[in-house]
């Protein structure tokens, strides 16, 4: 990289933080006004001036920025494990608070557990170092454990401080993939919008453009009040699909034709959905023809099934990175390593049998041997290799049951929040399961913001009028 470009990247992320201390939400930036309501929110570990749900918002604005830094080479990556060590350390000290959601929600909290007994059960019989077991599980319980303590300290007040922010910082996510693109010639992979510079940010941009556009197209057809016009949701939509294109997501325009679906079916019945539908649809029409400008190859393999089944099912690595294909990885794991050996098939060969790391002692002797086959690139490939189909079932069960306490509950959060929450939900957790195959974004260390999403019905149900949307 060269000093100019350098230079460059510093003075964007400069218009990031100044953006974000003038413009950002006034939950993030004032003293939280609840401390002197809850002096019980204040723990004394930290010389009683720690409040945790303020700390737990942070993280947020941290994560994306800490991701980008490290991305652009500024940090280095074994940094963002910090997030990983304070939650654990934050989960430890206020296990009596946590234990609280553990006994009102006793259907997640058994998954969790037994989710968490099938790992070391399977990894310690496998033969698996304890360190390498104990990896795996802080790389897979990122999303469960900062649901615990989200829910245990945040209110919909907090929740919704997030997912303004998240929203509210789309048209700088925006800018930077526009100079990104146009300024330093960066495409595909290299180009992450906020999220970075270099291979693999535009993995967690399309995680973003996802919450972005789940946002919009729900609250838009809510029927809440407070929701945003239907000028914000076009050009919400318009801003996703151009920023996806320059990073050539492809997939985006499945996932947003998804959550459109979704939208339309869960929401309120009124005219807004013939102009969502022809909005949804003008701006799929403004990405397919940047598309076919930018990248005429691309857009000619979304139109082709077999170009299209080429490139998400083939496992070419040299051309498309992946060893273990995206949509077909359990029955190539099955040819290639299980071998139809049942037992493998059922419980795989042990929890961290094939995790891996940017720090050499947290990876496994088959990540040495197999690694090049980038199999850790799909969630799907590294939880059939180490729990088999048991460890599926129990995994998308834990992250199915937001989604179903959002249905059993739908009355109780359409009188907090319209019918938002509830088809918000429901389009998160199915993306999050499209994801799961599309890539490994849930193993990252800003699937924190999965977390977020996830744990939104949670959140609304815990209380009535104080957490009301206003």
């Amino acid at each position: 990289m060269g000093h100019s470009e350098c230079y460059s990247n510093l003075y964007l992320l400069a218009i990031f933080l100044f953006t974000f201390w003038l413009r950002g939400d006034t939950l993030y930036l004032e003293v939280d006004k609840r401390l002197s309501r809850n002096p019980g929110d204040r723990y004394a570990f930290l010389n009683k001036r720690f409040d945790t749900a303020v700390f737990l918002r942070w993280e947020i604005p941290a994560l994306i920025l800490v991701q980008f830094l490290t991305n652009a080479g500024y940090l280095a990556t074994s940094i963002t494990y910090l997030f990983d060590l304070v939650n654990i350390i934050l989960l430890i000290f206020n296990a009596k608070r946590v234990s609280g959601f553990f006994r009102q929600h006793n259907g997640y909290s058994l998954l969790l557990i037994c989710y968490c007994l099938l790992a070391i059960a399977s990894g310690l019989g496998g033969g698996v170092s304890p360190l390498c077991i104990t990896w795996e599980l802080i790389s897979q319980l990122r999303i469960p454990l900062y649901i615990l303590l989200v829910s245990a300290f945040w209110t919909i007040d907090d929740l919704e401080s997030v997912l303004r922010f998240l929203f509210r910082i789309q048209p700088l996510n925006a800018a930077f993939a526009l100079v990104e693109y146009f300024v330093f010639n960066l495409t595909g992979d290299c180009c992450g919008g906020l999220f970075g510079i270099d291979a693999g940010s535009n993995m967690l941009l399309n995680m973003y453009l996802v919450f972005v556009s789940s946002i919009a197209c729900c609250g838009y057809l809510s029927g809440v009040k407070s929701s945003q016009g239907a000028l914000s949701f076009a050009s919400t939509l318009v801003g996703s699909f151009f920023v996806a294109t320059l990073a050539e997501i492809k997939f985006f325009y499945f996932e947003a034709a998804v959550i459109i679906i979704i939208a339309v079916l869960l929401g309120k019945k009124s005219a807004k959905m013939a102009t969502a539908i022809a909005l949804f649809v003008a701006a799929c029409l403004v990405g397919l023809s940047a598309l076919a400008v930018y990248f005429p190859d691309s857009y000619d393999m979304l139109f082709d099934s077999n170009q299209m089944l080429s490139y998400d099912d083939g496992s070419n690595v040299a051309t498309s990175g992946y060893g273990i294909s995206r949509f077909g990885a359990i029955s190539q794991i099955d040819e290639l390593f299980f071998h139809g050996d049942t037992l493998d098939q059922v419980v795989g060969f042990g929890f961290g049998s094939a995790t891996m790391s940017s720090i050499d002692q947290f990876c496994s002797p088959f990540y040495w041997t197999y690694g090049w086959l980038r199999y850790y690139y799909s969630q799907i490939a590294m939880l059939y290799l180490q729990n088999g189909y048991v460890g599926l079932a129990i995994y998308f069960a834990l992250m199915l049951m937001p989604c179903l306490f959002a249905v059993l509950k739908r009355k109780e959060l359409e009188s907090l929040g319209g019918r938002f929450w509830l088809t918000f939900t429901v389009a998160v957790t199915v993306l999050f399961v499209m994801n799961c195959f599309y890539n490994a974004s849930s193993r990252s260390y800003a699937a924190l913001l999965w977390a977020v999403c996830l744990a939104a019905p949670f959140l609304v149900s815990q209380k009535g009028e104080d957490n009301a949307i206003r």
